[in-house]
């Protein structure tokens, strides 16, 4: 079966839905985003970079004149970006959450929380994201999707070191997250 063919059988008119995307302005986000909006959802665009996010948020606006779309400011390294993120998300009465923001081959650091940037950016925000919006998320029914990668198998829990700190390797980081 062709793809546009699965594509245009197994997809649903998403008009009145408001869909939260992380990482929306690169690669999958970015796609995802504008898949979305053909669509017809709402759109909410999380990501760290403001300049892309409006930029993003303008071509979507200019391509499908109907869309609605905002933008929040979301850095994953930083909590309390995150912690501003979750609560302006939570006046956005969403319906699905993706989170798509991940990275790995980046300079690694410990985070003003104390964690690994990699395992801060691909674990730990989301996971906060996710805990501080539960009572709307299931007030709401919000769907949650994660958008994963096959780095898991690279990854070997230890219980002393969680995020990996004393790694050298992002990927086994990452895998973890």
């Amino acid at each position: 079966m062709k793809i546009e063919k699965w594509i245009s059988e197994n997809t649903v008119n998403l008009k009145g839905k408001r869909i939260a995307v992380t990482g929306s302005t690169g690669g999958i986000g970015r796609e995802i985003c504008t898949y979305l909006a053909s669509l017809g959802a709402s759109l909410v665009l999380l990501d760290r970079n403001k300049t892309r996010s409006e930029k993003h948020k303008e071509s979507i606006e200019s391509r499908f004149k109907s869309a609605e779309v905002s933008c929040i400011h979301l850095d994953l390294e930083d909590v309390l970006s995150v912690d501003r993120a979750s609560d302006a998300l939570m006046e956005k009465k969403i319906d699905f959450l993706i989170h798509n923001a991940g990275a790995y081959n980046i300079s690694r650091h410990i985070c003003n929380c104390g964690y690994d940037n990699v395992f801060q950016i691909n674990f730990a925000s989301p996971y906060y994201i996710v805990k501080k919006l539960m009572p709307m998320l299931k007030e709401r029914q919000v769907k949650v999707v994660v958008i994963g990668s096959i780095a898991y198998g690279f990854s070997k829990i230890d219980e002393n070191d969680i995020d990996l700190k004393r790694s050298s390797s992002s990927i086994k980081v990452y895998g973890n997250a």
